[in-house]
């Protein structure tokens, strides 16, 4: 779980510089994208080691979806929607994180 909650403090890092900075048609954009992708390869990898049992006890969290992105990250590059991966960022991510990690900060929107 210590890996989950890295992945989920670099993806409220990224959120935090904004939707705008992350859509960018700029370099720094176009690298804020690609970290953001990284970030749900990391956290799709972590969650599918995860053995099946503790997947039943959280079945919330969505675990169909999440391996879905990351194949569409992993294996469509030029067809990645941006927008619908700032949005699993913004909210997906942190509400998931939350169930399986726990902690204080509320889910940011």
């Amino acid at each position: 779980m210590t890996d989950l909650a890295r992945f989920g403090e670099q993806a409220r890092q990224l959120v935090a510089e904004g939707r705008e900075a992350y859509l960018a048609q700029t370099f720094d954009g176009q690298r804020s994208r690609g970290f953001g992708e990284h970030i749900i390869l990391n956290i799709a990898t972590v969650a599918e080691r995860l053995p099946e049992q503790f997947k039943e006890q959280h079945p919330d969290v969505g675990w169909p979806a999440l391996k879905g992105m990351r194949n569409l990250i992993a294996h469509v590059h030029d067809g990645v929607d941006d927008k619908l991966v700032w949005r699993a960022l913004e909210h997906r991510v942190p509400r998931m994180l939350q169930q399986l990690v726990g902690g204080d900060d509320p889910p940011l929107h």
